[in-house]
């Protein structure tokens, strides 16, 4: 959800165009969902006991939302193994951002892109980032996106002045992205954590890092998700969503069904080692301001 506040399981979902059922991008931190053992991309073929096959994210969602202290049984298929778990749905209030210091090292965790997402980020800033500060690492790992400006909000932390993407419209239309800002964590050194649920606004964000060789990008090949959607509400309640356009990174690559390649691959590195990972990577690299 982009909205920080739902009744649920709490976890992030996208649709797997393959299994055609919805899949856990990221369990919540502390969510029924994470208490129940699910795990980042376990697909739910089943709401107590309706096929989620063939409906797409936001119809198959309404099944695993509900009421607070009601329990929905899911069905799980978790790389070769089928499973059932019941899941106590609570009221999910959270913040897509979480930050934590480790040394002089700034952790940030971003689970997506909403409308709460950049002024929870400047909070974290304003409450974690001081003169000590060595480096920040920016963990979008499982994040499945949101809102395109977000993205751009975000990135203007990070530059002053610069074209950060490129939207192909049409075979002949394209138009540059730029964002204005003071860039206020411009000489910060960065790192980027991904992983394949990645997608949409956080490839953005670490497609144009990775352009301008502004930080390094580190983990697994992230989604693939390019595209620009635009949503048209009607009175009755439904939605139609079409895409129009295609992000590319500032120096023109394509992003849809590609996703970003890491500078620094950690395939079936997890947990508290990738982040130490990370930590170590800020003492071998060489900075330069900007």
């Amino acid at each position: 959800p982009l909205d920080n506040s739902t009744e649920g399981i709490g976890a992030f979902v996208d649709f797997n165009a393959q299994e055609e059922v919805i899949f856990i991008t990221q369990p919540i931190k502390n969510s029924p969902a994470e208490k129940a053992g699910l795990k980042a991309g376990d697909l739910i073929l089943e709401a107590n006991g309706v096929s989620l096959k063939g409906l797409h994210t936001k119809e198959a969602i309404q099944y695993t939302r509900g009421k607070a202290g009601t329990v929905v049984k899911l069905l799980i298929k978790r790389g070769d193994k089928t499973f059932e778990v019941d899941v106590a749905r609570e009221k999910i209030d959270f913040s897509p951002v979480h930050a934590e210091k480790k040394g002089d090292i700034l952790i940030v965790s971003i689970n997506s892109f909403g409308s709460k997402m950049v002024s929870d980020f400047e909070n974290a800033i304003e409450d974690y980032y001081d003169s000590d500060t060595r480096g920040i690492i920016i963990d979008l790992r499982g994040n499945p996106g949101g809102f395109l400006s977000a993205a751009l909000d975000l990135l203007a932390f990070f530059f002053e002045e610069r074209q950060v993407g490129v939207i192909q419209q049409e075979a002949t239309i394209r138009y540059k992205r730029y964002i204005k800002s003071n860039g206020i964590l411009k000489d910060v050194p960065t790192i980027v954590l991904m992983d394949e649920n990645s997608a949409s606004a956080s490839e953005i964000f670490a497609g144009a890092i990775q352009d301008y060789k502004r930080g390094v990008v580190m983990g697994t090949v992230s989604y693939g998700k390019g595209t620009v959607q635009e949503l048209t509400r009607f009175p009755d309640g439904s939605s139609f969503k079409i895409t129009v356009a295609e992000w590319h990174t500032p120096l023109d690559r394509s992003i849809n069904k590609v996703g970003v390649t890491p500078d620094v691959d950690l395939e079936g590195v997890e947990g508290e080692a990738l982040i130490n990972s990370a930590i170590r990577q800020f003492n071998t690299m060489k900075w330069e301001k900007r």
